[in-house]
This record gives C-alpha cells, sequence and structure tokens, in this order.
C-alpha cells in the first residue's frame, strides 16, 4: 500500500509542516505551540480554576507529556501553581505577568497561522474536514 493514502503519514507531514512554519514565525524564541494554546486556554478559562488533569483533557496529552511542558514553561516563568484549599494534591495553574504579555502576540500569531493554514479552504471542506477528524478521534477513543 502506497504510504501516501495513509492517513497518519500525512497527518505527521502536516505537523511536521506546522511545527516548521512556527519556529520560522514564531512570538518567542522558546515558546512552543503546545504552549502558546496552553496560555491561550487558561487565560481564556480565567474564571475557574485550571489543573493539570484539565490540560491533558483538552489537550488529548499523556501526563507525562503535560508534566513536562508544564514544567519547562514553570521554569520559563510563563505560569506557576498554587496550591489549593479544598484538596492538598491539586495546585492550580496561573498565568505570569509575562506569559500575560505574550497573549496577544500570541492571538495575532495564530490567527495569521490559521488563515495560511485554510487558505483556498471553503467552509463546506472545513466543515467536512474537522467532521472527519472528530470521527477519527471517537475511533482511536473508542476502541
Amino acid at each position: 500500500m502506497d504510504k501516501e493514502r495513509f492517513v497518519g503519514h500525512r497527518m505527521r507531514e502536516l505537523f511536521n509542516l506546522m511545527n516548521r512554519e512556527r519556529f520560522k514565525n514564531g512570538v518567542s524564541d522558546n515558546l512552543t505551540m503546545i504552549q502558546s494554546w496552553i496560555i491561550e486556554y487558561i487565560i481564556e478559562n480565567k474564571d475557574r480554576d485550571i489543573f493539570q488533569k484539565d490540560i491533558e483533557s483538552k489537550f488529548m496529552m499523556r501526563r507525562s507529556t503535560a508534566s513536562a511542558a508544564l514544567s519547562l514553561m514553570e521554569k520559563n516563568g510563563l505560569i506557576y501553581r498554587v496550591p489549593v484549599d479544598y484538596d492538598a494534591r491539586l495546585k492550580k495553574i496561573c498565568i505570569t505577568p509575562i506569559a500575560e504579555e505574550l497573549q496577544k502576540a500570541i492571538n495575532d500569531k495564530i490567527i495569521q497561522f490559521e488563515a495560511k493554514l485554510t487558505n483556498g479552504i471553503s467552509n463546506d471542506e472545513l466543515n467536512a474536514f474537522f467532521s472527519v477528524i472528530d470521527k477519527m478521534k471517537h475511533n482511536i477513543l473508542d476502541t
């Protein structure tokens, strides 16, 4: 079978291209794409406590991957963790002023990147794409 027809192979190619583009036009030299998404997610949900398990769930990450990303973000001064009163085991994730300053630049870059990524693709095609992606995610999670 031709690897060009393997969905996983094509998705990996797209992911690699997306990463190269991010490095070419990054907001910050030490800010990865997923870190920018995490910052945006925390800021969008500032009205509630966000924990590592929320990041794992939202971005479909394993615990070790989320832990590594958050630890690096903490080391780079983008987040800090605060214990909560109601459960000594939990630490909510908070954004630092540095990350807040990066928010606008992050949003601008995400909007620019999405526009480039979806250039020439109709709303019907995007809806079909999202429908297929959702079905693939369901197929993986259902087995």
